[in-house]
């Protein structure tokens, strides 16, 4: 299932046109957005983790940080970043329940059929809940 921000493993959008630099607001709500998220994480109302599930209106089934072209994909542990929050849980009010966060490896040619490289690889960091023994 492709989704609107699963940008890997998708056909046909194009290529990325990366913007200007010195640009930091690309619409006249912007800046009053920024505004209202960072006066509500002041007042504690508010945290980054609580975005993506406000954007998502928490469809079933609920919302992960972790892309759908990687659920299921088997890869390889290459660095242990520590134990951090899980933005899942922390998200939705649960609280912080920090994980051991780590960089998974995944072969081009484990996530799609054909890839335009298939000797590149895709390193994402993954919190352990998201992960299984291979």
């Amino acid at each position: 299932m492709s989704r609107v921000h699963d940008m890997g493993g998708r056909f046909g959008d194009g290529p990325v046109v990366p913007e200007a630099e010195e640009v930091k607001f690309h619409a006249d709500w912007h800046p009053r957005a920024l505004a209202v998220t960072l006066a509500c994480g002041t007042l504690g109302l508010w945290n980054l983790d609580l975005r993506k599930p406000a954007e998502n209106m928490m469809v079933s089934g609920g919302h992960t940080r972790l892309p759908a072209y990687l659920a299921g994909a088997t890869g390889v542990i290459v660095r242990h970043h520590g134990t951090h929050v899980l933005p899942d849980s922390n998200a939705h009010g649960f609280g912080e329940a920090p994980e051991p966060l780590y960089a998974v490896a995944f072969k081009a040619e484990t996530l799609w059929a054909h890839p335009e490289h298939p000797g590149d690889e895709v390193v994402a960091d993954l919190w352990q809940s998201y992960l299984s023994r291979a």
